[in-house]
């Protein structure tokens, strides 16, 4: 037990489910990242979009049992993406203000959106996907 608080110690218990389902498809998106940006050197929106969204795919199978301890459906992979696909819009605005201000690789530049999106992504799940 973290704290006395039941709902607050729910709540920590999702969210680090939650991160380390992040951190797998983490590893998945900066590992397809690298190889197809730095050493296959395809364009950087339609793989960052790409990987983005197999990397969905496998985050909403595995929140879906792992974290929240729900069924799948289409409904809930429906508001899933959705809820992803905000995250998405959030990163790729976000990349494009590091691709204009930084001097830094396509890599890099995908590595830096990632906080960003995790964040805004737990969120919108939480209170859209799976709100009780």
């Amino acid at each position: 037990m973290i704290t006395k608080n039941i709902k607050l110690n729910a709540f920590i218990a999702q969210f680090s489910k939650f991160g380390s389902v992040s951190v797998l498809t983490t590893i998945f998106g900066i590992v397809s990242n690298y190889i197809l940006l730095e050493i296959l050197h395809l364009p950087l929106y339609p793989v960052y979009i790409s990987v983005f969204l197999v990397g969905v795919m496998i985050s909403y199978l595995l929140n879906a049992r792992f974290t929240f301890k729900e069924k799948t459906s289409v409904k809930d992979g429906a508001k899933f993406y959705a809820s992803y696909l905000t995250g998405l819009v959030v990163g790729l605005i976000l990349l494009y203000i590091f691709d204009q201000t930084l001097e830094y690789s396509d890599f890099i530049l995908t590595i830096l959106v990632i906080p960003f999106r995790f964040i805004i992504t737990f969120v919108l799940i939480k209170k859209v996907v799976y709100a009780k």
